[in-house]
């Protein structure tokens, strides 16, 4: 992924949209109006835009500080988080340019954020020296366990592993390919993203997901392989698969889709394992499905999951949503609503299951309100009318399993199983009974 990447995938409506108006004008855009264009827009989706606003602007003879987005959008400057995150930005494209801020210029224009612009600098200087700053992987190369003269050239030495390039990172996490030097095994090590380890939430969300991920021993669930810190740098390591996710192809099941009910069959077993073992996903997504040479899915990313089917985990406990609205459950979106079950996770199937044989998510718009209205309010379109091999059992249990009211759902990731098992059986299904 590039600098340009969104920092979290709830932002990506803001900053693929910033992405556009920059592609469109070529030159700087009137940021004012566009942002005055979606005053709805949540603050985890305005920085999105601004950041990604920031790397186009930091390219012209006239970058932006800091301080001019704060100023454009004074309800960041509230948020030390958010304007940390600003900051960092900045530091990035001046560390490009060859004129990095030192601590005493950002103590300086910051002084409450001094401590934690001491600790975060420290951090990145890591990462750079780790090379985690401009790496540019290939989509289609999250697994690839070559090893070549060029990835001697490029290693940098992480404990008993050499980073050899950067290949995934989302709101969280930042994933390399990394080789164990004394066992010369190619895995993909996962640690924290440098703007976001100072902050005690994110550390124990991804402690969270070791410790999930550690427990569950599932075919279609990558294992963690090992865990450590580096310097009080916390990361774990997983096989690394050769692969692209399910956001990448998921055009290539249209007409195939049977293929796509196996495949949703074989995450839907994965998701009922996790629920025999406490483990609620919670942000099951098209991305977070990663699919390997022999057709193979394998799920990824509890970051957000929790270990109680019964409780809300206090570690996603927020004013904003944290997953990905297109894909959410409608009562993981309502502040007021029982505690998320096994139900959040069907619709979570549903919804991939539809993308896949649809070619588009249940619901869509400009902004995450919008989507969340229409989550809310409306009726996915029915994906026979987006795609005429859809046949009517198999768009009834896609149906079924997003049904808004949790208690019309499958009852369990397990029933939604059983029902594909029948749908690729030929037999009838439950979500359509025979007339």
């Amino acid at each position: 992924m590039s600098d340009d990447s969104p920092p979290n995938a709830s932002m990506d409506d803001s900053s693929n949209a910033v992405e556009v108006i920059w592609a469109r004008s070529g030159d700087a855009p009137n940021l004012q109006a566009f942002l005055a264009d979606h005053p709805h827009w949540l603050p985890s989706e305005l920085l999105a835009a601004l950041l990604v606003d920031q790397q186009f602007r930091s390219r012209t003879p006239l970058p932006w500080s800091t301080e001019d987005y704060l100023a454009l959008v004074p309800s960041l400057a509230a948020d030390n988080d958010l304007t940390l995150d600003l900051i960092y930005g900045e530091c990035r494209w001046r560390s490009r340019e060859g004129n990095p801020p030192n601590l005493e210029e950002l103590a300086g224009r910051f002084p409450r954020l001094r401590l934690r612009l001491e600790r975060q600098l420290e951090i990145a200087s890591w990462f750079e020296e780790a090379g985690g700053s401009d790496a540019q992987p290939e989509d289609d190369n999250r697994g690839d366990e070559d090893s070549s003269a060029e990835d001697d050239a490029a290693t940098i030495r992480f404990g008993d592993y050499d980073l050899l390039e950067e290949i995934a990172h989302g709101g969280m996490g930042v994933v390399y390919r990394a080789r164990h030097r004394k066992l010369q095994r190619i895995v993909a090590l996962k640690l924290i993203r440098p703007e976001r380890m100072m902050r005690a939430a994110d550390r124990r969300r991804f402690k969270n997901e070791t410790q999930i991920i550690a427990r569950l021993d599932h075919p279609n669930i990558i294992p963690i392989l090992h865990v450590g810190q580096v310097d009080g740098v916390h990361f774990f390591t997983m096989p690394m698969i050769r692969g692209r996710d399910l956001n990448l192809r998921r055009t290539e099941y249209l007409d195939e889709v049977r293929r796509a009910a196996r495949l949703v069959w074989s995450v839907a077993s994965a998701i009922h394992y996790s629920h025999q073992h406490n483990v609620l996903h919670r942000d099951l997504k098209p991305s977070n499905v990663l699919v390997d040479e022999a057709c193979e899915p394998f799920v990824i990313d509890f970051g957000l999951a929790t270990s109680r089917l019964t409780e809300v985990s206090d570690l996603t406990l927020s004013d904003e949503f944290l997953g990905t609205p297109a894909y959410a459950a409608p009562e993981l979106l309502q502040e007021d609503s029982d505690p998320p079950t096994v139900a959040a996770d069907v619709y979570g199937l549903g919804a991939i299951l539809y993308v896949l044989i649809s070619g588009q998510p249940p619901f869509s718009g400009r902004n995450s309100l919008e989507v969340w209205n229409k989550i809310r309010d409306s009726e996915p379109q029915r994906p026979r009318t987006l795609n005429a091999r859809v046949d009517p059992d198999l768009e009834a249990i896609c149906l079924k399993a997003l049904e808004k009211n949790p208690a019309s759902r499958y009852a369990s990731a397990a029933a939604l199983v059983e029902d594909l098992y029948r749908y690729l059986a030929r037999e009838p299904v439950v979500a359509r009974p025979v007339g």
